[in-house]
């Protein structure tokens, strides 16, 4: 419970944004009148009310910090808090404020291209245009916005009420019981990740090696990034300080990317051996942490 407190803080990562899809029932209703059917039991007809080009560079902005927020934080309790080890502060909000520039820069542009977008709306729509779908300018930018409130990790050592000394007690030793189950998840999902990393790095060499003469034979770059991503962040996130954890990533590391995804498909014999140290990884982590 004191690694938690002491090594880490809660995040939560808020993105606002509007998605201009509305669910159309006038238009849901003729489609089924014309089928014979009741739009209640038949589906829904949603608008796409602008042009997805315009909203392309929000949602990319919204994507890459959220992204960033996930693979550089641990699960928490709340499904809308995750868990940031305190020495990664500075360098999360640095990262974060830059995709929150980029954010707002590309919601400016929007705001700029507005009109824009809904006369090419009406354009398309035609007869489905209905101006009452679009807010009007001036309330815009307030729709828009990604927000990252910190906040402590509980400590029973910070817990202060008036209440009988076992009443006191009890709230103390759940909350340590949560505390201990908390980290012990997030710890797991550090595990999760490397170990599904390997796995399909080790499942894709296998079907490359398997590969008959004619066959598609596919080794991407991307699986083996995938690798190293994992295991760049894991002496991050690892706050534990699990050496079993720590000693893994650095194998997976030397043993997984010795070789360029080039290298490896001219040379089969080092693409047996990556493999054959994929297996020997997941070997161990099977044993360590169940399968």
């Amino acid at each position: 419970m004191s690694i938690l407190s002491e090594k880490s803080l809660l995040v939560r990562h808020k993105i606002s944004r509007k998605s201009f899809r509305k669910y159309d029932k006038v238009i849901s209703a003729e489609v089924a009148a014309k089928h014979g059917t009741d739009s209640k039991e038949s589906g829904r007809y949603n608008k796409i009310l602008l042009h997805p080009n315009y909203l392309k560079a929000i949602n990319a902005a919204a994507t890459k910090a959220y992204q960033y927020h996930i693979t550089n934080t641990l699960p928490w309790e709340d499904e809308g808090t995750r868990i940031l080890p305190s020495a990664q502060y500075s360098e999360y909000t640095r990262k974060e404020r830059e995709f929150i520039a980029e954010f707002n820069s590309a919601v400016e542009l929007f705001i700029l291209e507005y009109s824009e977008a809904k006369r090419e709306a009406e354009k398309r729509l035609n007869g489905m245009f209905d101006p009452a779908d679009y807010p009007p300018v001036e309330t815009l930018q307030s729709a828009y916005g990604i927000e990252i409130t910190f906040y402590p990790v509980p400590d029973k050592a910070d817990f202060r009420i008036t209440l009988d000394s076992e009443e006191r007690s009890k709230i103390e030793s759940d909350l340590e019981t949560r505390m201990n189950s908390a980290l012990e998840n997030a710890m797991s999902d550090l595990w999760a990740r490397l170990r599904e990393s390997v796995a399909h790095l080790r499942n894709q060499l296998q079907t490359f090696l398997a590969a008959g003469e004619g066959e598609s034979k596919r080794l991407y770059s991307a699986w083996f990034d995938n690798v190293s991503a994992i295991v760049d962040i894991i002496p991050a996130l690892n706050i534990t300080a699990d050496p079993m954890l720590t000693d893994l990533a650095t194998r997976a590391k030397t043993e997984l990317l010795e070789y360029s995804p080039d290298y490896l498909r001219e040379q089969p014999s080092a693409c047996e051996k990556v493999t054959k140290s994929a297996d020997d990884i997941l070997s161990v982590m099977s044993g360590y942490c169940g399968s």
